[in-house]
């Protein structure tokens, strides 16, 4: 399993002050997913294709990274992710209080 950069971004930062060092700790464990070339040219054909809106256009760069490297994605939020190219994995978990 890894982590995108734009995921551990946005764990880190909703954390809540008094967890991020934990947070943080647990996120180390996890190799760290760039946002390249080929997942900004997945990205532009998704927002073209599905019409993304601004609200949008982060979850469709995490969808974008995980199409491109060929990775299923796991989520809380299914419903952010309309995406059929891809996979999906549900999962909960929360580090916010």
């Amino acid at each position: 399993m890894a982590i995108t950069r734009i995921n551990y971004l946005e764990i880190l930062s909703g954390a809540a002050n008094n967890a991020k060092l934990e947070v943080k700790k647990y996120l180390q464990q996890y190799p760290v997913i760039e946002l390249h070339t080929a997942a900004v040219t997945i990205a532009n054909n998704l927002a073209k294709k599905y019409q993304v809106g601004s609200k949008q256009k982060i979850d469709f760069l995490i969808a974008a990274i995980a199409i491109a490297n060929k990775l299923p994605l796991l989520t809380e939020n299914n419903k952010d992710f309309p995406y059929k190219e891809l996979k999906l994995i549900p999962y909960k978990i929360s580090f916010w209080s």
